[in-house]
């Protein structure tokens, strides 16, 4: 094999793969002093958490149906007691499904004529996530400086399915103190019930030592606790729901675990508590890889890697394109991993869809709006939920909306999640034109699809026994909602975990600038469109009430 370009032969450690936790951890390693090379075969950065146009993502699936992987001699690389392991190099994405199968070939040829000419357009996620304003990730991103590589938007607008028949199927749920007493979809009595509720949750985060009103429900449903306080209903369902979202299906101190991480947020930036990263949640693993980069980090995009070489339970060195790269830790994700450390059992699948449609599923003819549903409703044990963003994200064109739909379960994206969009969308066979006005946009009809994907990610379990020691491997991507888990230094697999493990001694991403100025960390975060407003933290808010 002929090698592309001669790199150095010595480095710290060496990082397979460019997506967010990898990213992380080589920022990290590079800001220490640690000599960084990161490679990926793929020739774009992110890996499952990039966003792409509609023009890249056609190319990604074309590739994640390639099967990759070629033997290769190394014999002329090793030395005495070493041994050579190949990488792997396969993809966890499965059962791909375009969903135009059904439509007929005029009417396929004209939703993509309208939709390819602004392929530029389009951001794709393949796993989007949205930032808890007072989570880890945003105070990582403050603490690293990442965040001035980015822009951020808040999810303005909170969606629950409404029981009652006289309303219309969706509704916009208030969130703080002030959006809840304006609200028109709760009774004066409602008003007084969740604020009751939410001062005792505030009360019990403070010190729930002291606070006995919920031991009872520890371990029963968190709904079961909410109906203690005399909540049922519609009102119950925007509790769980929409302020639970964090952790849906929950007990009683998962629950209000998610609902105070919820309202500690809220006020922060905004009235919500959530952020959205503009053009995309692949934005945030290029931003720590520019910052690794900033700090002497060498990036080699499209480059692949053969394999280990191992001796005395060690990686002496990494296989790239004929050249060995000999270091002290490797970092890596599951798609380089020799396949003997891989189980032939797969965690629960993550379910995917991706839909661009022609209105939102809620139309305001006053704004766009970052919109956020729970679905937990139609598909509780699968736990889905939906994002939708259009051009006020910059992630599609005007008059364009790219909709969401993520879950966990045993079963294939189709078979979970098309119930869903039926509910929601018009599908194949009903009339659809392109011709409209704009005033005649925001009616009472579903939305139409124009373009669709559904995928699942069914990444396979460790066998850990044999796994060189100084080998760390990055966290799979995951189902949940924001970016906490994947920063989280307790759990196993994590990005900071990993970093402390094989370097305790260095400070994991410390602040950037001097002393512990946090109104000018927090001044990196950049809303877009955001008026400065005299907003407080929701627990003096509701202290106050």
């Amino acid at each position: 094999m002929v090698t592309k370009n001669i790199l150095p032969e010595y480095f710290d450690v060496v990082i397979l793969g460019t997506g967010l936790p990898e990213c992380i951890i080589a920022a990290a390693c590079a800001r220490s002093g640690l000599s960084v090379l990161h490679l990926d075969r793929n020739d774009y950065y992110g890996g499952l958490w990039a966003s792409f146009n509609l023009q890249q993502i056609h190319h990604w699936l074309e590739n994640e149906s390639k099967e990759g992987g070629e033997i290769y001699d190394s014999s002329s690389f090793l030395q005495d007691g070493e041994k050579f392991v190949a990488a792997s190099c396969r993809s966890f994405v499965e059962k791909i499904r375009y969903d135009f199968d059904n439509w007929k070939a005029d009417e396929l040829d004209l939703r993509l004529q309208n939709i390819d000419f602004q392929w530029r357009k389009f951001s794709l996620d393949l796993l989007p996530k949205i930032l808890l304003s007072r989570g880890n990730m945003v105070k990582l991103l403050c603490d690293s400086s990442v965040a001035r590589y980015c822009e951020f938007k808040s999810v303005d607008r909170f969606l629950c399915f409404s029981s009652q028949e006289d309303l219309s199927p969706l509704l916009v749920v208030p969130c703080s103190r002030g959006e809840i007493f304006r609200s028109d979809i709760l009774s004066t009595l409602d008003k007084r019930r969740i604020m009751r509720f939410l001062q005792n949750c505030i009360k019990w985060r403070k010190n729930d030592n002291e606070t006995n009103f919920w031991e009872e429900y520890t371990e029963k449903p968190f709904g079961t606790f909410i109906e203690s306080f005399g909540i049922t209903g519609r009102v119950k369902s925007i509790i769980t729901d929409t302020l639970g979202i964090l952790h849906s299906s929950a007990n009683t101190r998962e629950g209000l675990e998610a609902v105070c991480e919820f309202m500690e947020s809220v006020g922060r930036y905004a009235d919500s508590p959530f952020l959205w990263t503009l053009f995309g949640s692949g934005e945030l693993p290029q931003g720590f890889a520019r910052l690794c980069a900033l700090f002497g980090g060498i990036y080699c995009l499209n480059r692949s890697v053969e394999g280990f070489i191992i001796s005395n339970k060690r990686i002496e060195a990494v296989l790239t394109e004929g050249q060995r790269i000999n270091c002290k830790h490797v970092i890596t994700n599951r798609t380089y991993l020799p396949e003997q450390y891989l189980s032939s059992m797969s965690q629960k699948r993550i379910n995917r869809t991706i839909l661009i449609s022609d209105q939102s599923i809620l139309p305001d003819p006053e704004k766009e709006h970052i919109s956020l549903l729970n679905l937990v409703s139609f598909e509780n044990d699968a736990s889905p939920y939906l994002l939708e963003v259009g051009y006020e994200g910059c992630a599609a064109p005007k008059g364009k909306y790219i909709t969401h739909i993520t879950a966990r379960s045993q079963c294939d994206s189709y078979t979970i999640l098309n119930p869903i969009v039926e509910r929601l969308f018009e599908v194949a066979g009903n009339v659809f034109s392109f011709e409209k006005e704009i005033s005649t946009v925001f009616t009472d009809q579903k939305p139409q699809i124009m373009w669709s994907l559904y995928f699942d990610v069914a990444e396979p379990l460790l066998m850990l026994e044999g796994i060189p020691i100084n080998m760390g491997i990055v966290p799979c991507v995951d189902e949940h909602l924001n970016y906490d888990l994947v920063v989280c230094e307790v759990r196993l697999f994590k990005a900071k975990k990993i970093f402390k493990e094989f370097w305790p001694d260095y400070d994991f991403l410390p602040p950037s600038l001097s002393g512990d100025d946090d109104d000018e960390l927090e001044k990196q975060i950049d809303i877009e469109n955001f008026e400065e407003n005299d907003y407080s933290s929701s627990s003096r808010i509701f202290e106050q009430t």
